[in-house]
């Protein structure tokens, strides 16, 4: 450690103790924290502001502007959620890059989406109770923000942030491993295949366009519907598809137009017509 981080601790120290002291229950649950995590921090400082929502360090702020603590601003979590975001992405690339099956680059990201998307996160923040140690302020606290989402997936990347800031890269990616084992034991099952976002980066890539969708019919009771959707490129029906929703059909054509085509040939200059020839006479 430099003597600069020293100081930089030194000047917080009082500050973290001051807002700790209002949240016993918070504070106690600390240990249990990182027993659950596997990890326990040589600088807890920085666990403490992993686990500070700015809704519980600005009041404070504000009364140290007012009082002996004028030149000490805590930091909110923010900043840490950032760079744990960061070695989150990295660990969980690394691990679907070593899996024996070689995917490609936009299945590696669609994958990777799936596992650290917002409400995966809040699932294994749930799982250890993270919500337990969080600080908040009173408004967001009779709002429910303990119970989001939102706010317990970006502490969980807080907490990643912080145990890299602590400990490095090697024991970050031992507490991600450990929370994620059993996402990653199952990695495919969080990984909905979306056939239009696959069909869009594909049109987009050879045709500078988005495909588009229209009804084309809808039949059945209330309790067994089916819908009919084609979807176009250039005005040119590529692909139907049916589902027992519009979203579901429109996901079926989508799936039906990249059956009919190579994604791997070099398709430079080919027109709609051209590549959808077989499918187009089929009609």
């Amino acid at each position: 450690m430099t003597g600069e981080q020293r100081v930089s601790e030194n000047k917080y120290t009082k500050a973290w103790e001051k807002l700790w002291s209002q949240y016993p229950l918070e504070y106690q649950s600390l240990k249990i924290l990182q027993k659950r995590i596997g990890y326990h921090f040589s600088n807890p400082q920085l666990l403490f502001e992993a686990l500070s929502h700015r809704s519980a360090v600005v009041a404070l702020n504000k009364q140290g502007r007012r009082g002996a603590d004028s030149k000490v601003s805590l930091p909110w979590n923010e900043r840490v959620e950032f760079l744990g975001d960061a070695v989150l992405s990295l660990v969980i690339s690394t691990y679907l890059w070593n899996l024996d099956t070689v995917y490609s680059e936009g299945d590696l990201s669609r994958i990777r989406s799936s596992l650290v998307n917002e409400k995966s996160l809040a699932e294994i923040a749930k799982e250890f109770n993270l919500a337990d140690s969080i600080l908040l302020g009173r408004g967001e606290e009779k709002a429910g923000g303990r119970k989001r989402d939102a706010l317990l997936a970006d502490t969980l990347e807080a907490v990643i942030g912080a145990v890299y800031q602590d400990g490095g890269f090697t024991a970050a990616s031992k507490v991600i491993h450990s929370l994620f084992a059993n996402t990653l034991a199952r990695p495919f099952e969080h990984s909905v295949c979306d056939y239009k976002t696959r069909l869009q980066e594909w049109s987009q890539d050879i045709f500078r366009q988005t495909p588009t969708y229209k009804l084309l019919s809808q039949s059945g009771p209330d309790h067994a519907k089916e819908f009919v959707v084609a979807v176009c490129l250039e005005e040119t029906e590529i692909a139907q598809g049916k589902g027992n929703s519009k979203k579901r059909a429109s996901q079926n054509a989508a799936e039906n137009a990249l059956q009919r085509v190579n994604l791997k040939d070099d398709l430079t200059g080919a027109s709609v017509e051209e590549i959808f020839a077989h499918s187009l006479n089929d009609k």
